[in-house]
């Protein structure tokens, strides 16, 4: 596979600022908009042209694994759309470690023929996936988990899916209900979730209802015609979850960070983290043409973080860097992603010298003089992006494999570098511009 990769050994050294930050960055497109306006997209009645796709790991997978299974989808964005047939009768999946594009499409496959088979690399083979295969069988699917414990790979047959109420466990993973939805406008009958447990990353299910109504779907599993999606042109906005780890770095150098590209009406959710940066003492200045946050006297907060799963690390990480403990709850589906980020988190932080206690659904960080150390990024991209921003304001800090960025950043620590270089000198009041090559 192209974009097959493993854990390296390559240690990046992290050049601190010295000095607070002071820079415009765009982050690359969402991801998660990306993925599924490229599953409306493909099941859509006519061409598609989606613009901004970010040219990452996990969006590079679901380019791949559409096309596998017939669909006409290009790099560059223009698909056409199938009208919710699935074109090849089989086909198997490498979803690598990109757990959106496993799921959202083991509920796409429920629409074709099959057998198709969807699989993953050895941490992906860790990843609940079972909530979702009972919910597609009791809908009338075939959906089966060929090692028996509820993770990956799993097995597909066409249904058809008969629709109506279904109960679904979401205290995992929102992208259970979200693959049900995407696919509900070519069920039998309107669905009806019933979410089972406490449901977690509800702003993630949010946008999909938000991206099915762009692309002709009014309401949850409703249809706006007998046809469901309809073609579109689609702009992928700039990722608030990228943008975390920039503002996090205005945080905690004492500058500030502006972010273009969002919209005011973005249905991203982890614009949250910007109210949780506000408690912690910053100064956020919402604007139509960017977000700027700016550093300030950094204070310990307690927040419940179970919407906005991925702003963990980076808020951790800003938390050492404040007055008073940090607690961060509603975090137990963090053992779920690309790595247990917990584990690795708590261990990163231990690592610098800060004092971390990780429980039954929280962590708490409580500050102490940081010193540098070596990172293990667990070849998670979230974690090397939190203690890349570490680094700008601790020196000594390195991060083990960094190329785990490629997965939803791959420019990461180039702007990392700018905004290094673009910090504000506090002595004379001069700002260093960004360098040609940075530009």
């Amino acid at each position: 596979m192209r974009y097959k990769r493993a854990v390296t050994t390559e240690v990046l050294s992290i050049e601190p600022c010295g000095h607070p930050v002071d820079a415009t960055l765009r982050p690359p497109g969402s991801k998660s908009l990306a993925h599924r306006a490229l599953v409306c997209a493909a099941l859509a009645r006519g061409p598609s042209r989606i613009e901004g796709l970010p040219d990452g790991d996990d969006v590079r997978r679901m380019i791949e694994a559409l096309s596998a299974l017939g669909f006409r989808v290009e790099p560059s964005g223009r698909v056409q759309g199938s009208c919710g047939e699935v074109p090849a009768p089989t086909a198997t999946i490498d979803a690598g470690g990109a757990g959106t594009v496993l799921r959202l499409l083991t509920a796409l496959c429920a629409l074709g023929r099959g057998p198709y088979r969807l699989d993953g690399d050895a941490r992906m083979r860790e990843r609940p996936v079972g909530p979702l295969l009972s919910a597609l069988r009791a809908l009338g699917g075939h959906a089966r988990d060929l090692a028996g414990n509820g993770c990956p790979p799993v097995e597909i047959r066409g249904g058809p899916l008969r629709g109506g109420a279904v109960r679904l466990e979401s205290g995992m993973s929102s992208q259970f209900e979200s693959a049900l939805w995407l696919v509900s406008p070519f069920m039998e009958r309107p669905l009806e979730v019933e979410s089972v447990g406490q449901a977690v990353s509800r702003p993630y299910v949010a946008m999909t209802r938000r991206v099915m109504t762009d692309f002709g779907v009014v309401g949850p599993g409703g249809r706006a015609s007998t046809e469901g999606y309809r073609g579109r042109r689609y702009a992928v906005e700039a990722d608030a979850s990228g943008a975390t780890f920039l503002w996090a770095a205005a945080a905690v150098t004492g500058g500030r960070v502006r972010v273009p590209g969002i919209p005011t009406d973005s249905p991203q959710g982890e614009l949250a983290v910007l109210g949780v940066l506000e408690a912690m003492g910053c100064r956020v200045v919402r604007g139509t043409e960017a977000i700027q946050v700016e550093g300030g006297t950094l204070q310990g907060v307690d927040v419940d973080c179970g919407d906005i799963p991925d702003a963990v690390p980076a808020l951790a990480v800003v938390a050492a860097f404040a007055r008073g403990t940090s607690r961060f709850l509603g975090v137990a589906h963090l053992r779920h992603k690309e790595s247990d980020r917990l584990e690795a988190l708590a261990a990163g932080l231990h690592a610098l010298g800060a004092g971390v206690e990780v429980g039954e659904g929280e962590v708490l960080v409580r500050p102490d003089k940081l010193h540098g150390g070596t990172i293990c990024s667990a070849g998670d991209h979230r974690i090397a992006m939190a203690f890349g921003v570490a680094g700008l304001a601790v020196s000594g800090v390195s991060v083990q494999d960094p190329g785990c960025v490629a997965k939803s950043y791959p420019g990461f620590f180039r702007d990392i570098a700018r905004l290094r270089v673009a910090a504000v000198r506090t002595g004379d009041g001069a700002t260093v511009h960004v360098p040609r090559e940075f530009a």
